[in-house]
Order: structure tokens, then C-alpha cells, then sequence
């Protein structure tokens, strides 16, 4: 049964803080906790995890914001799950950030923090709906209006996420992926075809049987068969054919091999789709190169402010997804919520992001869209100088001269010159500009004339003020990175959501306190006396 804990605020006379020598009370007022429980703790609505618990009377469930809380903890100092719970049964800090006056209250078992885990992941993958995020959103909102951060300008940046998971190879895949559905059958299901599922249950047994065939193509096909053959043998069973285990093997199947002339054949490497199924331990990570390098996980997308006048930047949304995921669709499927959310007009991406749908799409939403950089080498001839109006045609050629006509057609600017005007021009070499009997003929693609001036704009000091607003958000990242996400050791796309989300507010908060500390030490400082003559 879901019960809210609103014991904290109903304070005792003999709680701990009340206990602390005077002494140790301004020690502790100078550190994160008691800003964790004012700005964290007593902020998490706790009614939107009731969905998660049953509506019948029954034992109460633990108290939600304390098992958000322990998480945020863990996040915001890096700590493995044991450390966490030490920390929490022990360190009195602790006790106060998550509102609990008594050392006696608060017995929790970890065991109870990977249930309340594990509700948050079925019900996300249920109903498509993550409590967590929601916590994230009202965290966020809350920590920009308490630390007064203008949201007018916006930075973002995506970083890989390794998967906790070894590199396997193809052997491996198929082989473990069809352990793992036989270890899930009943003994008697198992017993017809002992000897058959026994090479692959039994993990000794596997390798010495994969290592008995000599030649990795030959054993890729008949590990093939192998699946092909007990997929068919279940199919049609009302409970095996419904398990995920099942779903993995067959999805692993299709991944490797294809069917010709009735034929199953195993694929060429480079036949693999990065999409393909890299572990059967963590089947929602997928493969990426990038830079040369191969990745095999997640990639989290992080937007912050960047308004320069701010005392502190935080991060406003987070958003990951299998690494396949391309920055063009975490900027098309954020831009709606980002500007709705936030008091946007400018956005400041690097040119991954880019794309002319994307780049229409914002400025659609009047927002000023600073790419830090253009795909492509920059070509020999440039069309910015040019005066072109998209109706009309060219209106002026860099020297100011006008054309004997232009017109717009084909999304192309054409124009004629005489040849009077471009005789000795000193920009000929650079020109678009083509001889014939009648003139100088001009033609540029309106797409090349935009892209064009875009390099010129770029090459302007107001451009470079902008653009020098977005490496910043490369040490967030940096930070994150260092407080679990650099080897994540969770697996499964929600575990991994959940894990950068925790992260994120955890870096928040860091920032809140700095903001806290420098306004409480500038109500400290004691003013400057002078002397004035009378």
C-alpha cells in the first residue's frame, strides 16, 4: 500500500541536529546536507510513484523520497551501493539530509533499494512513463529559480556511454543467447534432448564444444542451426514462446543470418547492422564508430544554460538512448520541450546536430541557432558577398554592380551582367561569373548562397563570443563522467536513463551550493571602515 512520509516535518525536540553541540551545529550548517534536505528531499513529490504500489490495504511501503534521496546520495558522491548504505547507517550527515531525527529510524536494507529499482524499470517499460524523470524536471525547475539562472541561452553536447558489458564476439553472442533461453526450460523439457542442450547449458561444456570446431564460419552455422531448430521446436508453446528470453533469441537469429533460397545463411560482418544485439546481458545497447573508435552502449545527450551572466550554468534536461541514436534526433525530439520549458532564443550546437530540416525547424521557434561548425571543406568560391533576395533574384554582385536581368528558378538565382561591368574586376578569379555572346551569367543554389553566409558569419567576432559559449558544457560532461558515468555499471536502457538522470541532479545540486556558499559569504563579510576628516 503507497503511504507519502511526512514524518521529517513534524520535528522533535530531541532530534539529532537538536543534540549537536553548538560546535558541531555550525560545522554541519556549512555543508551540502541541510541544503540537500531543504532543496532535494523536501521538493520530491512522492504521488507520482504511487502507480507503482498496490491501491489495497496492506504493509506500508518504504518511505519513496528516502530511497530517491539514497540514490541522488550515491550520484552526487560516486559511491558504490555499499558505500551508500554505510554512509547511511553511520554517518549522521546523512541522516540529516534525508530527514530522519532519530538514529533508530531508518532501517532499510539495500535489498529494498533493488526492489524499489526494479518497480521503476517494469513500470517504465509497462507503460512507457519513468517517475524518476519527473523528479529530474521539477529538481531542475526548482534549482534555476532558487539559484536565479536565466535560461535564455542554450548549450548542448552528447557523450558515449560504455556499456557494462565485455566485448563478445559472434561465437559468443549466439552461443550465450541460447544458454540463456535452455536454462530456462523445465527439467522435463530439457530431458528428450539431454545431450543436445547440454553443450550449451553447461558453460564448461559450451567452450569445449565451440573449441572442438576448428573453423569460426562453421561454427557460426551450426550454432545457427542450433537456434533455428530449437526456435521452431517452441513457437508454438503457450509460455516459452511469450518469454523476453525467447523474443533475444530469435531477434539474435535474424540478426545474424538471413534466409536464401529456404536456405539459413550466416552474414558477412559487414552484413551486421549496428543495431544488432552486442550482448544477450545487456540487449538494448547497440555499436557505433565515431572518430575511428568503436563504442558498444549508450549515448546521453546533455542540454545546460550558457548565459554568460550567470553565477552558475545547470543542466535542464538529459536525454539517453541506445548509441545508434544520432544528435540530429535528440535535438528534433527535445526542441519542442526545451523551448517550452525554458525562455530559449539561442541555441549553440556543435555541427553534429545539424541538418537543414533542424536548422528550419528552430529558427520556426525564433531561436538563433550558433552551430560551431560546418560539415565539408570550404570551397574556393564564395557566394555571401553576393545580394540575393530568394523572390527577385541577385540584386547586386560584390562590386555593387547591378545585373541586366535575374530571376529565381529551380531554387537557383540566376543573373546576366554586361560585360562592360565585369571587365577588370579585380574578384574575376573567384567569380561565378560564366562568358557568353550576351553577358556574364551568374548561377548559384539558394541552399549554397545560405550555407555560404553562414561561413562568413562565422568568421565575425559577434560569432566567436557565441560560439565560445559551448566547450563549457565538455566539463560537465567531464564531471559527470567522473561520478559513474565513465564505466556505468548498470545494464539495460531504463537502469541507464536512470543512472544519468540521478547523475545530473546530483550536479545541479553541487552548483546550487556553490551559489548558496558565495551568497552567504558575501553576507559575512564584514564592510570596509574608513576614517573620514570631520
Amino acid at each position: 500500500m503507497f503511504k507519502t512520509n511526512k514524518t521529517h516535518q513534524r520535528k522533535q525536540l530531541f532530534g539529532l541536529e537538536n543534540q549537536l553541540p553548538e560546535k558541531m551545529k555550525k560545522k554541519l550548517a556549512q555543508t551540502i546536507y541541510p541544503l540537500f534536505y531543504e532543496e532535494v528531499f523536501c521538493q520530491i513529490d512522492e504521488d507520482v510513484f504511487a502507480p507503482l504500489y498496490s491501491q489495497k490495504v496492506s504493509r506500508p511501503n518504504c518511505p519513496v523520497n528516502i530511497l530517491v534521496g539514497l540514490e541522488i546520495l550515491k550520484h552526487l558522491f560516486g559511491l558504490s551501493d555499499e558505500q551508500l548504505f554505510e554512509n547511511f547507517y553511520l554517518d549522521i550527515r546523512y541522516k540529516v539530509a534525508l530527514g530522519i531525527q532519530d538514529m533508530r529510524e531508518g532501517d532499510i536494507s539495500l535489498r529494498t533499494l533493488y526492489n524499489f529499482r526494479s518497480r521503476v524499470v517494469a513500470y517504465n517499460q509497462k507503460h512507457g512513463v519513468n517517475p524518476i524523470e519527473e523528479v529530474f524536471e521539477t529538481l531542475s525547475a526548482h534549482f534555476i529559480e532558487k539559484a536565479g539562472v536565466q535560461t535564455d541561452i542554450i548549450r548542448m553536447d552528447s557523450t558515449q556511454i560504455t556499456s557494462n558489458m565485455r566485448r563478445m564476439s559472434r561465437i559468443d553472442i549466439m552461443s550465450r543467447t541460447l544458454q540463456q533461453f535452455l536454462k530456462r526450460l523445465d527439467p522435463e523439457e530439457i530431458a528428450p534432448y539431454q545431450q543436445a542442450y547440454a553443450r550449451y547449458i553447461d558453460e564448461d561444456k559450451r567452450k569445449a564444444y565451440l573449441e572442438s570446431i576448428a573453423d569460426p564460419s562453421r561454427a557460426l552455422e551450426i550454432i545457427a542451426s542450433d537456434m533455428l531448430e530449437v526456435l521452431t521446436r517452441y513457437q508454438e508453446h503457450p509460455h516459452y514462446s511469450q518469454q523476453a528470453a525467447y523474443q533475444l533469441l530469435e531477434r539474435v537469429l535474424n540478426d545474424q543470418t538471413l534466409v536464401v533460397d529456404e536456405q539459413l545463411r550466416v552474414k558477412a560482418g559487414k552484413e551486421i547492422a549496428s543495431d544488432s544485439c552486442q550482448s544477450p546481458f545487456d540487449p538494448d545497447a547497440t555499436y557505433l564508430r565515431k572518430n575511428g573508435k568503436g563504442y558498444s552502449g549508450y549515448s546521453t545527450n546533455i542540454t545546460e544554460t550558457a548565459n554568460p551572466d550567470n553565477d552558475v550554468q545547470m543542466i535542464t534536461h538529459v536525454h539517453t538512448e541506445a548509441n545508434i541514436h544520432s544528435d540530429k534526433a535528440f535535438l528534433n525530439e527535445e526542441l519542442d520541450t526545451l523551448k517550452e520549458k525554458t525562455n530559449m532564443d539561442t541555441l549553440v550546437v556543435d555541427g553534429g546536430y545539424v541538418g537543414e530540416d533542424i536548422r528550419e525547424k528552430v529558427h520556426a521557434k525564433g531561436v538563433e541557432f550558433i552551430e560551431t561548425g560546418l560539415k565539408g571543406k570550404e570551397p574556393k568560391t564564395n557566394s555571401a558577398a553576393f545580394e540575393i533576395d530568394e523572390t527577385k533574384g541577385i540584386l547586386r554582385c560584390p562590386m555593387g554592380k547591378e545585373p541586366i536581368r535575374t530571376r529565381i528558378k529551380s531554387e537557383k538565382a540566376q543573373a546576366l551582367f554586361s560585360h562592360e561591368d565585369c571587365k577588370d574586376c579585380p574578384y574575376a578569379d573567384q567569380c561565378f561569373a560564366k562568358k557568353q555572346k550576351k553577358g556574364m551569367k551568374v548561377d548559384i543554389e539558394l541552399k549554397r548562397y545560405e550555407r555560404d553566409k553562414r561561413r562568413a558569419y562565422m568568421k565575425t567576432q559577434a560569432f566567436r563570443e557565441k560560439k565560445n559559449l559551448r566547450p563549457a558544457i565538455e566539463g560537465t560532461i567531464s564531471a559527470m563522467k567522473r561520478t559513474g558515468l565513465n564505466w556505468i555499471k548498470v545494464r539495460g536502457l531504463v537502469r541507464v536513463q536512470m543512472t544519468v538522470m540521478f547523475n545530473a541532479m546530483g550536479c545541479n545540486l553541487k552548483r546550487l551550493f556553490r551559489v548558496c556558499q558565495n551568497k552567504q559569504n558575501g553576507k559575512n563579510k564584514q564592510p570596509l571602515l574608513l576614517n573620514h576628516a570631520a
